[in-house]
C-alpha cells in the first residue's frame, strides 16, 4: 500500500508495514506542517475547543468575524469591514444591551462622548473649544449647560417654564434681546442691533408699566375715575394731562383713542343726548384685517343685548329680553328678507303683476307674470278669523319612472304612501288630482291603471283618484312632437259617487297599481299633483 494523506490538511499518512527509510522523512515533513498549523503561518480551516482558550490575541481578515449565539444562526457578530469599519452587529431577534454600573461610548482621544453610571446618563462635547458636558439626565428632566437651538417647543400636560437664576431672555437670530424676565419685572425690547435695544421700551413695574418712547394706541381705556368732572385728556406737546373742553368738540375718533371720564370705550347717551352730525355722518365698521370675516356694526340695549347689526353684506333684527333669549327676527339676503315667525301688519301688498286677463272677445294668453315658473307645487294663502295669514289649499308633487310603476304593489290597501297620516284629530281631504305622463314613442298597454287610495271606515280600499291605461294609450298613441314628449289628465274628485266621499282622521294616502300589466316601453314616468287641505278638529 502507498503513503497516503489527512484529508484537511494533507499530513502525510506513510504506508503501514512499509514506506522503508522514509518514515522520518514523513514524520519530519508532518512535523513542519503542525508548526506552521501552530505558529500561524497556515491558515487553520476550523477550530473547535472544549474548555478554556488562552491566547495573546486573535487577529482576523476583513469581513471576518467573531460570531456569538447558536450554532445554527449566531445573532452578534464582530468583525471589520473592507471599507475600514469596526462593526458590531445584531443580525438577529433580540436587542444590543451594553450593561455596566459605569459606562462611556468615546473618541479615538479617549475622551467620553457619552457617558452614564447608575440612575443618569449625560452627552459631552469634545471639540477644540467648549468641550464638557452638555445634557445630562436628572430625576425631573434634563439640565442642559449652554443654548439650545431647535425648530420648536412643545408642552406636555404642565406649564411651559424657563427658569434662571439671575435673569432669562428671548434674543433673536442676530443676539439681541427682545424679552428679559428678572425676579424684579418683564421688559420687551427694541432695536436693529444689540447697541441699541440695551434700554427697555416697556417695562412691567410693581406700580404699572413705564414706557419708553411713543404709545401708539387704538383704543385707551382708563380703569378709575381721573381728573374732574368735564375735563378731558389733551396734549401738552411733551405728553397728556386732563384739562378743560375749552378747545372745542372732540371728534368721534378723538374721543375712542383718548378715553372719557367714565373710564370706558363707549359712547353712552342719556336723557337729552344726541350725536348730531354734518353732510350725513356715516357709522363705519373698520376694514377686515386679513383672514377675518366681515366686521360688524351692532346697536343694542344699556344691558347688551342686540338689536340691530349688520355685516358687509346683510342686516338683522332682533328681539329678547336678555342676551340668552335674544333671537333673531327678520334678515336681509341677496333675494330679499328672512322672517322668524309672524308678520303682523295693517296693510300688506303683494308686488304687482302685468295682466292681461281680461278681453272682450279675443283670446287670453293663459301665461300670465308672475306664475310658477321654477316650482309649481302650490299653497294658498288664506286669511283665518283673527287676520292671520295662513296655508289653506296646498299641492304635493310625486313622479315615478316606467321601472318604479310596474314595480307597485296590486294590494289594495296598501302602496307607496304620498301623503302620511296627519295625526291624531287631523284629517286629509283630497280636493283636485292631475297627473303628467312623459314618453319618447307611441305605445299601448293592457288594462291596468294606477289609483291612490286613502281608507275610511267603510273600506280600506277606499280609491281618491285614478289614471286609467286608456287615458295613458290615449296620450302616447301619438307620434311625440318631441322627445320627450307630454300629456296630461286631470280627474274630477270623487271618482265614484258623485254626492261625495267620507274621510276619516289619522288616515295614509297611498299609491298602487290595479293589476301586473307592464306599462308602454316607451312610457318615461308619470307625475301627479294633488290638491289637499288639512283639517283640524279643533279648529274646523
Amino acid at each position: 500500500m502507498a503513503d497516503g494523506n489527512t484529508p484537511t490538511y494533507n499530513l502525510i499518512l506513510p504506508e503501514i508495514d512499509g514506506a522503508d527509510g522514509t518514515w522520518g522523512i514523513s514524520l519530519n515533513s508532518n512535523l513542519g506542517s503542525l508548526d506552521s498549523l501552530l505558529s500561524g503561518g497556515t491558515a487553520l480551516s476550523a477550530i473547535t475547543v472544549t474548555g478554556t482558550v488562552t491566547t495573546g490575541g486573535v487577529t482576523l481578515g476583513n469581513n471576518q468575524k467573531i460570531k456569538l449565539g447558536g450554532d445554527a444562526s449566531p445573532n452578534l457578530e464582530i468583525f471589520e469591514s473592507t471599507g475600514g469599519d469596526a462593526v458590531i452587529r445584531q443580525v438577529g431577534t433580540g436587542n444590543i444591551a451594553i450593561q455596566g454600573q459605569n459606562g462611556y461610548l468615546k473618541n479615538d482621544a479617549d475622551n467620553a462622548l457619552v457617558a452614564w453610571d447608575a440612575d443618569h446618563s449625560e452627552l459631552s462635547w469634545q471639540g477644540a473649544t467648549g468641550a464638557g458636558i452638555k445634557l445630562a439626565t436628572t430625576e425631573t428632566g434634563i439640565d442642559v449647560t449652554g443654548k439650545v437651538t431647535c425648530d420648536g417647543i412643545i408642552s406636555g400636560a404642565n406649564p411651559f417654564e424657563i427658569i434662571n437664576n439671575v435673569a432669562t431672555r428671548i434674543v433673536s437670530s442676530a443676539g439681541e434681546a427682545r424679552f428679559s424676565v428678572t425676579d424684579s419685572g418683564v421688559s420687551l425690547l427694541y432695536g436693529t442691533t444689540a447697541a441699541d435695544v440695551g434700554v427697555p421700551r416697556l417695562a412691567i413695574t410693581a406700580t404699572g408699566v413705564d414706557v419708553t418712547g411713543t404709545v401708539d394706541l387704538d383704543n385707551l381705556t382708563i380703569a378709575t375715575d381721573q381728573g374732574t368732572a368735564g375735563q378731558v385728556l389733551k396734549s401738552t406737546g411733551s405728553g397728556i394731562e386732563w384739562g378743560s373742553d375749552s378747545g372745542g368738540n372732540e371728534t368721534l375718533a378723538q374721543t375712542l383713542a383718548l378715553g372719557n371720564t367714565t373710564g370706558g370705550t363707549d359712547i353712552v347717551l342719556t336723557d337729552g343726548d344726541v350725536i348730531t352730525g354734518t353732510a350725513d355722518p356715516v357709522i363705519k365698521p373698520p376694514a377686515p384685517s386679513v383672514g377675518y370675516g366681515s366686521p360688524s356694526i351692532e346697536l343694542q340695549t344699556s344691558s347688551g343685548v342686540a338689536r340691530i347689526s349688520t355685516t358687509d353684506i346683510e342686516a338683522k333684527l332682533w328681539y329678547g329680553a336678555t342676551a340668552a333669549a335674544s333671537a333673531l327676527k327678520l334678515q336681509t339676503t341677496d333675494a330679499g328678507i328672512d322672517v322668524t315667525g309672524t308678520v303682523e301688519a295693517d296693510d300688506l301688498k303683494l308686488p304687482l303683476f302685468t295682466s292681461t286677463s281680461v278681453t272682450t272677445n279675443g283670446s287670453l294668453d293663459p301665461v300670465q307674470v308672475p306664475y310658477a315658473s321654477t316650482q309649481d307645487t302650490l299653497a294658498l294663502l288664506a286669511v283665518d278669523p283673527s287676520g292671520n295669514v295662513v296655508k289653506g289649499s296646498q299641492e304635493g308633487t310625486w313622479t315615478f319612472t316606467k321601472a318604479q310603476l310596474d314595480a307597485l304593489t296590486t294590494t289594495s290597501t296598501s302602496g307607496v304612501t304620498l301623503l302620511s297620516a296627519a295625526g291624531s284629530d287631523k284629517a286629509v281631504i283630497v280636493e283636485e288630482s292631475n297627473w303628467m305622463i312623459k314618453y319618447s314613442g307611441t305605445g299601448t298597454m293592457s288594462a291596468n291603471g294606477f289609483e291612490v287610495r286613502q281608507a275610511h271606515n267603510g273600506a280600506s280600499d277606499a280609491g281618491i283618484t285614478r289614471i286609467p291605461s286608456g287615458q295613458i294609450n290615449t296620450i302616447m298613441s301619438g307620434l311625440p312632437t318631441g322627445n320627450p314628449s307630454y300629456g296630461f289628465y286631470s280627474r274630477d274628485l270623487p271618482q265614484y259617487n258623485n254626492d261625495g266621499r267620507s274621510y276619516v282622521t289619522n288616515k295614509a294616502t297611498f299609491l298602487n297599481r290595479i293589476n301586473t300589466n307592464a306599462t308602454p316601453a316607451n312610457l318615461i314616468s308619470i307625475s301627479i299633483k294633488l290638491k289637499y287641505r288639512v283639517f283640524d278638529v279643533d279648529t274646523f
